[in-house]
């Protein structure tokens, strides 16, 4: 084991490094980095609850084989686990008996020796554990379970801050009344959107929509019955895409959808579905009318951001509106 000074040394090192990131699994990997190195056990695994109900997985370990971790989900109905996590207990093995029913899945892959772990509890709910194994028997000790539970403090300290974080994120990136992207977060969905093109060779495409008539609605109705219009719209060009694709506001009367592993003729069969959604739908029908015109572009080579794309929706836009509106027009510069 080593003195006070160096523990708090690296425990400081992490802090600082939780600090300076908003990733959890950075977070995680630091902190298993140092208990690694404090602890020098066999392994150390942070675990925590899943997305499946019931169920907990591995996110940052030190010394676990990778097919290990691929397969690795720990159920909450484990003796071990349930100890651990649904009651909170510090648990210590100093001899794994593989036949024990608690070590089955607490051991992970040590076949014989011993083994600590302590739970995880984040805003007064359970939400993992921290394991750590050694191929010796009765290799660990109260030093070892205190260093641990203060890796687990710092685990449930880094779990809550990016947990709030990714909540605020969302709060940001989405509209609560519509359900669209901000547009920081569209082009930040594109440029995946359009990595993943790239390497699937597959095509992408996307459809700037415009409300014809927006604006008179606005003064003839009220800036209130004008939002009430735009969630309607949104809700109705929504209906009219495929599950895979998203949409994002760009301006007051306009909306960016992205339309993934489709060409421009079929970008131009989708805007022609949404502008025929929005002049079917009854709101279409008040005064003034309300249509949509719809400008759309596909990928180019070479192109990593969606600002290209976008200009080019733009283009074709202006020349709807150029033609009266309700329309869909295509961009095909090359």
């Amino acid at each position: 084991m080593m003195d006070a000074m160096e523990v708090c040394r690296r425990f400081l090192a992490t802090c600082e490094r939780i600090a300076n990131s908003w990733s959890l699994e950075e977070g995680l990997s630091a902190l298993g980095q140092t208990a690694m190195s404090l602890l020098k056990p066999r392994s150390v695994a942070i675990v925590l609850a899943g997305e499946g109900e019931g169920t907990l997985k591995i996110t940052a370990s030190r010394g676990l084989s990778a097919a290990f971790l691929n397969r690795q989900v720990m159920s909450v109905d484990d003796p071990g686990v349930q100890r651990v996590f649904v009651g909170r207990e510090d648990v210590s093995f100093g001899t794994i008996d593989r036949g024990d029913p608690e070590c089955k899945t607490l051991r992970m892959e040590t076949e014989r020796g011993s083994l600590i772990a302590t739970p995880i509890v984040a805003m007064n709910r359970p939400a993992g554990l921290v394991i750590a194994t050694s191929d010796q028997e009765d290799y660990f000790g109260e030093e070892h379970m205190l260093l641990l539970k203060l890796a687990a403090r710092m685990a449930a300290s880094c779990h809550d801050r990016c947990a709030l974080y990714e909540e605020r994120r969302q709060w940001m990136a989405i509209d609560r009344k519509t359900g669209l992207w901000s547009f920081e977060f569209f082009c930040n969905r594109m440029i995946e959107e359009i990595a993943r093109s790239r390497r699937q060779d597959a095509p992408l495409s996307l459809a700037l929509v415009d409300i014809d008539g927006f604006l008179r609605y606005k003064q003839v109705h009220g800036g209130d019955a004008a939002d009430d219009l735009f969630g309607r719209f949104v809700e109705v060009a929504r209906s009219a895409v495929r599950g895979i694709d998203f949409m994002g506001r760009f301006s007051l009367d306009e909306v960016l959808v992205a339309l993934p592993q489709t060409d421009l003729r079929g970008a131009v069969k989708a805007a022609e579905r949404i502008r025929e959604a929005v002049e079917q739908d009854e709101f279409s029908q008040a005064a003034p009318r309300v249509t949509a015109s719809v400008g759309v572009a596909a990928l180019q080579e070479n192109e990593e951001h969606p600002s290209a794309m976008i200009e080019r929706a733009q283009r074709a836009l202006y020349s709807t509106i150029a033609r009266g509106g309700n329309c869909v027009c295509a961009d095909t510069a090359r």
